[in-house]
């Protein structure tokens, strides 16, 4: 393998290496959104699999990434503000989480189309 793909596969790894740190709670079910054990069309399986081909160590626990896990994935956010709490302190120690939820707290809001278009500190006039 080339260095730019070990690094590609590297950098997969990483973003997702505790990938089930943050998996959904509750029991599985084969037809829930971003399931990774389902391989229905809205499950993650797939992607499990491919992270586990390019080498990462893929967990799919439920709860708080472990200490030593660098990156965590979460696909849906079902935490209370303490749980939440304790994944920013853990994001301050320098880990990195990715969350996918876009109605998670956890998410930065995303302006609207209209917020960006009336921008008055948009310079960018015509």
């Amino acid at each position: 393998m080339s260095s730019r793909g070990r690094g590609v596969a590297l950098a997969l790894a990483i973003v997702v290496v505790a990938l089930g740190a943050m998996m959904l709670l509750g029991a599985p079910a084969k037809d829930r959104p971003l399931d990774p054990h389902s391989d229905e069309s809205a499950g993650t399986s797939a992607l499990v699999v491919l992270l586990r081909e390019l080498g990462a160590k893929v967990d799919l626990d439920v709860g708080q990434p472990d200490a030593d896990a660098d990156v965590a994935l979460m696909l849906r956010d079902q935490f209370n503000s303490a749980e939440r709490s304790r994944l920013k302190s853990w994001t301050r120690q320098g880990h990195v989480l990715v969350v996918v939820d876009p109605s998670s707290p956890l998410n930065p809001p995303v302006p609207s189309f209209q917020d960006v278009v009336d921008d008055p500190a948009d310079t960018n006039s015509d």
